[in-house]
Protein backbone atom coordinates (compact mmCIF):
# COMPACT_ATOMS: atom_id res chain seq x y z
CA UNK A 1 0.00 0.00 0.00
CA UNK A 2 1.28 3.55 -0.57
CA UNK A 3 3.34 4.91 2.30
CA UNK A 4 3.06 8.46 3.53
CA UNK A 5 5.10 11.13 5.21
CA UNK A 6 4.11 14.59 6.27
CA UNK A 7 6.50 16.24 3.79
CA UNK A 8 4.88 16.42 1.06
CA UNK A 9 -2.13 15.34 -23.18
CA UNK A 10 -4.55 15.92 -24.43
CA UNK A 11 -5.09 13.80 -27.57
CA UNK A 12 -6.24 15.00 -30.92
CA UNK A 13 -9.21 13.56 -32.76
CA UNK A 14 -8.51 9.98 -33.69
CA UNK A 15 -8.51 9.02 -37.34
CA UNK A 16 -10.30 5.87 -36.30
CA UNK A 17 -13.70 6.58 -34.79
CA UNK A 18 -14.50 4.41 -31.76
CA UNK A 19 -17.05 1.77 -32.63
CA UNK A 20 -20.33 2.02 -30.76
CA UNK A 21 -21.66 -1.07 -29.09
CA UNK A 22 -24.50 -0.97 -26.58
CA UNK A 23 -24.44 -3.13 -23.46
CA UNK A 24 -20.85 -4.34 -23.82
CA UNK A 25 -20.20 -6.77 -21.00
CA UNK A 26 -17.45 -5.65 -18.64
CA UNK A 27 -15.05 -7.82 -16.64
CA UNK A 28 -17.56 -7.44 -13.84
CA UNK A 29 -20.71 -9.56 -13.60
CA UNK A 30 -22.86 -6.54 -14.53
CA UNK A 31 -23.71 -5.23 -17.98
CA UNK A 32 -23.41 -1.53 -18.74
CA UNK A 33 -24.07 0.55 -21.80
CA UNK A 34 -20.69 1.19 -23.34
CA UNK A 35 -18.78 1.40 -26.60
CA UNK A 36 -15.49 0.15 -27.92
CA UNK A 37 -12.35 2.12 -28.79
CA UNK A 38 -9.69 0.66 -31.08
CA UNK A 39 -6.13 1.82 -30.41
CA UNK A 40 -4.70 2.43 -33.88
CA UNK A 41 -1.15 1.89 -32.58
CA UNK A 42 -1.51 -1.81 -31.83
CA UNK A 43 -5.11 -2.72 -32.66
CA UNK A 44 -6.15 -3.39 -29.05
CA UNK A 45 -9.81 -2.74 -28.28
CA UNK A 46 -10.82 -1.03 -25.03
CA UNK A 47 -14.27 -0.77 -23.53
CA UNK A 48 -15.45 2.78 -22.82
CA UNK A 49 -18.23 3.81 -20.47
CA UNK A 50 -19.99 7.16 -20.10
CA UNK A 51 -20.34 8.43 -16.52
CA UNK A 52 -22.09 11.77 -16.26
CA UNK A 53 -20.71 13.99 -19.02
CA UNK A 54 -17.43 12.06 -19.29
CA UNK A 55 -16.51 8.96 -21.30
CA UNK A 56 -13.74 6.85 -19.75
CA UNK A 57 -11.86 3.70 -20.64
CA UNK A 58 -13.47 0.91 -18.63
CA UNK A 59 -10.18 -0.93 -18.37
CA UNK A 60 -6.55 0.01 -17.82
CA UNK A 61 -4.29 0.79 -20.74
CA UNK A 62 -1.91 -1.96 -21.81
CA UNK A 63 0.25 -0.40 -24.51
CA UNK A 64 3.99 -0.71 -25.02
CA UNK A 65 5.98 0.56 -27.97
CA UNK A 66 9.14 2.37 -28.99
CA UNK A 67 7.62 5.56 -27.58
CA UNK A 68 6.09 4.15 -24.37
CA UNK A 69 7.54 1.85 -21.70
CA UNK A 70 5.28 -0.06 -19.33
CA UNK A 71 5.76 -2.69 -16.65
CA UNK A 72 3.85 -5.80 -15.65
CA UNK A 73 3.33 -6.38 -11.91
CA UNK A 74 6.00 -8.78 -10.64
CA UNK A 75 7.39 -8.90 -14.18
CA UNK A 76 4.69 -11.33 -15.31
CA UNK A 77 3.06 -10.63 -18.72
CA UNK A 78 -0.20 -12.26 -17.61
CA UNK A 79 -0.62 -9.46 -15.05
CA UNK A 80 -0.52 -6.88 -17.86
CA UNK A 81 -3.12 -8.91 -19.73
CA UNK A 82 -5.45 -8.81 -16.73
CA UNK A 83 -4.68 -5.51 -14.99
CA UNK A 84 -3.03 -3.41 -17.69
CA UNK A 85 0.48 -1.99 -17.59
CA UNK A 86 2.07 0.12 -14.86
CA UNK A 87 3.75 3.31 -16.09
CA UNK A 88 6.01 5.97 -14.64
CA UNK A 89 4.52 9.44 -15.03
CA UNK A 90 6.48 10.42 -18.15
CA UNK A 91 5.27 7.31 -19.96
CA UNK A 92 1.77 7.61 -18.51
CA UNK A 93 1.40 10.96 -20.27
CA UNK A 94 2.08 9.23 -23.61
CA UNK A 95 0.14 6.00 -22.99
CA UNK A 96 -3.35 7.15 -24.07
CA UNK A 97 -4.14 6.77 -27.79
CA UNK A 98 -5.08 9.65 -30.07
CA UNK A 99 -8.61 10.83 -29.38
CA UNK A 100 -8.20 10.31 -25.62
CA UNK A 101 -5.94 11.70 -22.92
CA UNK A 102 -4.65 11.13 -19.41
CA UNK A 103 -7.20 12.86 -17.13
CA UNK A 104 -6.36 16.03 -15.27
CA UNK A 105 -7.00 16.33 -11.54
CA UNK A 106 -10.03 18.48 -12.33
CA UNK A 107 -11.49 15.75 -14.54
CA UNK A 108 -10.86 13.13 -11.88
CA UNK A 109 -12.57 15.26 -9.24
CA UNK A 110 -15.53 15.69 -11.58
CA UNK A 111 -15.84 11.91 -11.80
CA UNK A 112 -15.62 11.42 -8.03
CA UNK A 113 -18.13 14.18 -7.40
CA UNK A 114 -20.60 12.63 -9.86
CA UNK A 115 -20.43 9.10 -8.43
CA UNK A 116 -20.60 10.30 -4.81
CA UNK A 117 -17.67 11.18 -2.61
CA UNK A 118 -18.19 8.90 0.39
CA UNK A 119 -18.44 5.66 -1.61
CA UNK A 120 -16.47 6.65 -4.71
CA UNK A 121 -14.01 3.75 -4.45
CA UNK A 122 -16.72 1.15 -3.85
CA UNK A 123 -18.85 2.13 -6.85
CA UNK A 124 -15.84 2.42 -9.21
CA UNK A 125 -14.27 -0.91 -8.20
CA UNK A 126 -15.08 -4.04 -10.19
CA UNK A 127 -17.39 -6.38 -8.29
CA UNK A 128 -14.97 -9.28 -8.80
CA UNK A 129 -11.24 -9.66 -8.24
CA UNK A 130 -10.87 -7.67 -5.02
CA UNK A 131 -9.71 -9.37 -1.81
CA UNK A 132 -11.05 -7.31 1.06
CA UNK A 133 -11.49 -8.28 4.70
CA UNK A 134 -13.03 -5.02 5.89
CA UNK A 135 -16.42 -5.09 4.19
CA UNK A 136 -15.64 -2.63 1.38
CA UNK A 137 -16.20 -4.62 -1.80
CA UNK A 138 -16.77 -3.16 -5.22
CA UNK A 139 -20.25 -2.79 -6.69
CA UNK A 140 -19.17 -1.57 -10.16
CA UNK A 141 -22.28 0.61 -10.20
CA UNK A 142 -21.15 2.66 -13.21
CA UNK A 143 -19.19 0.07 -15.20
CA UNK A 144 -15.80 1.63 -14.46
CA UNK A 145 -14.61 -1.84 -13.38
CA UNK A 146 -11.37 -0.85 -11.69
CA UNK A 147 -9.31 -3.94 -10.82
CA UNK A 148 -6.71 -4.19 -8.00
CA UNK A 149 -3.51 -4.15 -10.06
CA UNK A 150 -1.36 -2.70 -7.25
CA UNK A 151 1.58 -0.41 -8.16
CA UNK A 152 5.35 -0.18 -8.58
CA UNK A 153 7.76 1.85 -6.45
CA UNK A 154 11.51 2.26 -6.25
CA UNK A 155 11.71 -0.56 -3.71
CA UNK A 156 9.94 -3.01 -6.02
CA UNK A 157 6.37 -3.92 -6.78
CA UNK A 158 3.61 -3.04 -4.33
CA UNK A 159 1.35 -5.20 -2.26
CA UNK A 160 -0.13 -8.42 -3.53
CA UNK A 161 -2.59 -8.14 -6.36
CA UNK A 162 -6.16 -7.99 -5.14
CA UNK A 163 -5.72 -5.32 -2.48
CA UNK A 164 -5.26 -1.90 -4.09
CA UNK A 165 -4.60 0.13 -7.19
CA UNK A 166 -3.18 3.55 -8.05
CA UNK A 167 -4.09 5.67 -11.08
CA UNK A 168 -2.18 8.64 -12.51
CA UNK A 169 -3.52 12.05 -13.46
CA UNK A 170 -1.82 14.50 -15.83
CA UNK A 171 -1.63 17.22 -13.14
CA UNK A 172 1.31 18.23 -11.02
CA UNK A 173 1.93 20.76 -8.28
CA UNK A 174 5.32 22.07 -7.15
CA UNK A 175 7.11 19.08 -8.68
CA UNK A 176 4.71 16.51 -7.22
CA UNK A 177 2.06 14.63 -9.19
CA UNK A 178 -1.60 13.98 -8.40
CA UNK A 179 -2.83 10.40 -8.45
CA UNK A 180 -5.71 8.49 -6.91
CA UNK A 181 -5.55 5.44 -4.65
CA UNK A 182 -8.29 2.82 -4.19
CA UNK A 183 -7.97 -0.02 -1.73
CA UNK A 184 -7.54 -1.36 1.78
CA UNK A 185 -10.04 0.06 4.27
CA UNK A 186 -11.12 3.19 2.36
CA UNK A 187 -14.63 3.27 0.86
CA UNK A 188 -13.71 6.43 -1.08
CA UNK A 189 -11.02 7.18 -3.65
CA UNK A 190 -8.13 8.99 -1.99
CA UNK A 191 -6.31 11.74 -3.92
CA UNK A 192 -2.65 12.29 -3.06
CA UNK A 193 0.49 14.02 -4.29
CA UNK A 194 3.29 11.65 -5.24
CA UNK A 195 7.03 12.22 -5.32
CA UNK A 196 8.44 11.02 -8.65
CA UNK A 197 11.79 10.33 -6.99
CA UNK A 198 10.15 7.29 -5.42
CA UNK A 199 9.91 5.63 -8.82
CA UNK A 200 6.15 5.18 -8.87
CA UNK A 201 4.54 3.00 -11.52
CA UNK A 202 0.74 3.26 -11.74
CA UNK A 203 -2.21 2.36 -13.92
CA UNK A 204 -3.57 4.62 -16.66
CA UNK A 205 -7.24 5.23 -17.45
CA UNK A 206 -7.87 7.40 -20.49
CA UNK A 207 -10.74 9.82 -20.96
CA UNK A 208 -12.24 10.70 -24.33
CA UNK A 209 -11.60 14.01 -26.10
CA UNK A 210 -9.49 17.04 -25.26
CA UNK A 211 -8.45 17.93 -21.72
CA UNK A 212 -10.91 20.51 -20.31
CA UNK A 213 -8.52 22.27 -17.93
CA UNK A 214 -4.82 22.83 -17.64
CA UNK A 215 -2.79 20.01 -16.07
CA UNK A 216 -0.06 22.43 -14.96
CA UNK A 217 1.13 23.20 -11.45
CA UNK A 218 -1.77 25.60 -11.00
CA UNK A 219 -4.07 22.69 -10.14
CA UNK A 220 -5.74 23.15 -6.76
CA UNK A 221 -4.35 21.06 -3.94
CA UNK A 222 -7.68 20.41 -2.26
CA UNK A 223 -11.39 20.64 -2.93
CA UNK A 224 -14.24 21.10 -0.51
CA UNK A 225 -16.48 19.00 -2.73
CA UNK A 226 -14.25 15.91 -2.71
CA UNK A 227 -13.74 13.59 0.23
CA UNK A 228 -10.00 12.96 0.21
CA UNK A 229 -8.36 12.37 3.54
CA UNK A 230 -4.94 12.54 1.92
CA UNK A 231 -5.44 15.48 -0.44
CA UNK A 232 -2.40 17.25 0.97
CA UNK A 233 -0.24 14.25 1.81
CA UNK A 234 2.86 13.29 -0.14
CA UNK A 235 3.27 9.57 -0.60
CA UNK A 236 6.67 8.09 0.04
CA UNK A 237 7.71 4.47 0.49
CA UNK A 238 9.87 5.37 3.47
CA UNK A 239 7.37 5.28 6.33
CA UNK A 240 4.11 3.79 7.51
CA UNK A 241 0.91 3.53 5.47
CA UNK A 242 -2.54 5.08 5.63
CA UNK A 243 -3.17 6.60 9.05
CA UNK A 244 -6.52 6.13 10.76
CA UNK A 245 -6.32 9.71 12.07
CA UNK A 246 -6.62 11.08 8.52
CA UNK A 247 -10.38 10.62 8.72
CA UNK A 248 -10.43 13.68 11.01
CA UNK A 249 -8.87 15.98 8.39
CA UNK A 250 -11.10 18.56 6.76
CA UNK A 251 -11.10 18.04 2.99
CA UNK A 252 -11.89 21.75 2.51
CA UNK A 253 -8.52 22.72 3.96
CA UNK A 254 -5.10 22.50 2.31
CA UNK A 255 -2.83 21.52 5.20
CA UNK A 256 0.44 22.05 3.32
CA UNK A 257 3.45 20.07 4.44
Amino acid sequence: TPKSSSSSTSGSSSSKTPESSSSVKSSSSKTHDSKAFVDSRDGKTYRMVTIGSQTWFAENVNYKGDDVTGYCHSGKPENCDKYGSLYDWDNAKKACPSGTHLPTIEELRELLHFVGEDSSAVVLMADTGWTRDDGYLGTDKYGFAMLPGSYKASGGYGSSLGWCTNMWTASDSAGLVYAVYLGWNLPYASIGLYDLAEGWGMAVRCIEGEAKLSSSSSAKSSSSSIKSSSSSQVYSSSSTGVKSSWKFLNSAISYGE
